[in-house]
């Protein structure tokens, strides 16, 4: 246990220096531990939204197709040992600190990053676990991001918006630039952007290296039958039944399937995934049921917990890691569009919310505010905090009237007693959960 300690506490200490972007020490690592992210396929996906959306749900299929699956995603929510997992069992702490042990010296002497050596470390896990395939998550960018040293069977670029400008550029096209960095040569890409804007940008750097490049909106067709009253997604799914010709299939066959990631932005994450796995179905064996049951298993086989989810029903407790204006914006309008569908219609909530001081508190308030009953104001253990002040001035600002001030996350959380919302940051979400006693 000290061990892992000492490791983690290092490790972490490394996310408060100065990020020092490139692949010349990742390189490095992967010569020194011979070259792990090689032994294994893998998939690759980056993007500004529904990166991990996306990986969890390719993950799940293909491990309902019977493939041992590595997960690489972040950030994590309780434990780091999240971040890495094979068919959804997190990577234990013994592991941990036997593959660091291997690239430590070396890693210092380098100056290898938190998120080098985490990927590192991810990469050697796979390979020891023998894996047959990795579905790796970007951390940040593309081009020059951690991850990118892998030669992907499909590289996966999900929805594009701006985000840390300043390190990946200030327009989308420069963002959408940097995220095009994990397109490899002789491959296949799936974009699941459909701004024009950034079509050519695609098309131009898919013909320079000779890849095949897929749009999502040539396949497959998902429609929303309904949400059930524990807000989950009842959707009907159209699917080849031949996936030799699943591009231009003749014969389609309409299934339902539930899940419990909600909201239009996810049937977009989940048509991403779908066609992701047929885009593989060459190298792996793929079944369509698997397809379906991937979907609806989703939470089981990657822990994959916490987006806009439905924890209790009377009252509804809703969690959601959604921890900027965007992620705000769009709890709010999925909360509205699946509030209107269930029996019992929610129009107000009661929203315990925390946020980091760097976030754009006043904007994720705004978003709030029209379906907020009560603002709870709390605030996690950790220094970057926002303090009960502030984000009390700032609502006030706002003309936010019934706001109650709750010293811990736990306290608030033991108080519900209405339909509830928890939001604004990831370790908010850490204290809730463990308050609640849930699992991840």
């Amino acid at each position: 246990m000290e061990k892992i300690n000492k490791v983690l506490e290092h490790l972490f200490s490394l996310q408060h220096g100065l990020m020092n972007h490139g692949l010349e020490r990742i390189e490095l690592l992967m010569k020194k531990l011979d070259a792990p992210h090689k032994k294994y396929p893998v998939i690759h996906v980056a993007g500004t939204n529904g990166k991990g959306s996306v990986c969890s749900l390719i993950a799940s299929i293909l491990q309902e197709n019977g493939l041992k699956v590595g997960l690489y995603t972040s950030p994590h929510i309780i434990s780091f040992n999240e971040r890495i997992r094979v068919n959804g069992t997190k990577i234990t702490d013994e592991e941990i600190v036997k593959n660091y042990e291997l690239i430590e010296n070396y890693a210092t002497e380098i100056g290898a990053s938190f998120f080098e050596i985490t990927t590192a470390i991810a990469f050697e896990h796979f390979k020891n676990s023998n894996v047959d395939v990795a579905v790796i998550e970007t951390g940040l960018g593309g081009r020059l991001d951690s991850t990118n040293v892998v030669e992907p069977i499909l590289s996966v670029i999900t929805s594009i918006d701006k985000d840390h400008c300043q390190i990946l550029g200030n327009s989308i096209e420069e963002i959408a630039n940097e995220k095009a960095g994990i397109i490899k040569a002789n491959s296949q890409v799936l974009v699941q952007e459909s701004n024009a804007k950034l079509m050519d940008i695609w098309l131009q750097i898919a013909n320079e290296k000779s890849t095949v490049l897929f749009f999502l909106f040539d396949f497959p067709s998902i429609k929303l039958q309904k949400y059930s009253d524990d807000f989950q997604m009842i959707l009907e799914v159209e699917l080849p039944s031949e996936h030799d010709h699943f591009i231009f299939p003749e014969n389609l066959i309409l299934s339902q399937v539930q899940t419990n990631l909600i909201g239009s932005h996810q049937i977009l994450n989940i048509k991403t995934a779908i066609f992701a796995v047929l885009l593989v179905s060459k190298t792996f064996t793929v079944e369509r049921q698997a397809i379906l049951d991937g979907i609806k298993n989703v939470a089981k086989n990657t822990g994959f917990r916490y987006r806009i989810e439905c924890v209790n029903i009377n009252p509804h407790i809703i969690i959601d890691v959604a921890h900027n204006p965007q992620s705000i914006n769009r709890l709010v309008n999925t909360l509205s569009e699946a509030s209107s569908a269930v029996d019992e219609k929610v129009d107000k909530w009661d929203f315990i919310f925390g946020a980091m001081g760097d976030k754009d508190i006043a904007k994720m308030l705004e978003f709030i505010k029209p379906i907020c009953k009560n603002l709870i104001i709390t605030v996690p253990h950790i220094e970057r905090s926002a303090s009960m002040e502030l984000i009390k001035e700032i609502a006030e600002s706002l003309d936010f009237t019934d706001i109650v001030c709750e010293e811990s996350i736990s306290s608030a959380v033991q108080k519900i007693q209405s339909h509830t919302v928890i939001c604004g940051s990831f370790y908010v979400i850490e204290e809730a959960v463990r308050a609640l006693k849930l699992e991840l």
